[in-house]
């Protein structure tokens, strides 16, 4: 005659996998924010400092004609560098990012804003 395992002991490996996995997936969801950079930037709108006025400058998806527009031509332009192609245009008090035709980012220049 045969021997029959129980329904209990063929259970066990798929137990063990099973709390193996939720173990596993527990501790990666307490570490993982652990491990995360955080990138600050400023806000090119911000005043740098109590008391300052507020410099105006683009605001981010204005294309390249607006803000030639609205702020004149660059002192310079620099790129397109990389790919998607990422460009600067310099003006007195802040630089203008562009992914190809529009502003990405806005970064007032240090001095000025101090």
């Amino acid at each position: 005659m045969s021997q029959q395992q129980s329904p209990i002991a063929d259970a066990r490996p798929r137990v063990r996998r099973l709390l193996a996995s939720v173990c596993l997936g527990g501790l990666m969801a307490v570490t993982s924010p652990l491990d995360a950079d955080e990138v600050r930037m400023p806000i090119g709108a911000k005043p740098m400092a109590t008391g300052q006025q507020a410099i105006n400058v683009p605001r981010n998806g204005m294309s390249q004609a607006q803000v030639e527009q609205r702020f004149g031509a660059p002192r310079r332009m620099a790129g397109p560098v990389g790919e998607p192609p990422i460009r600067e245009w310099h003006y007195e008090d802040f630089v203008v990012y562009f992914e190809r035709n529009r502003v990405i980012h806005t970064v007032v220049e240090p001095a000025k804003g101090q």
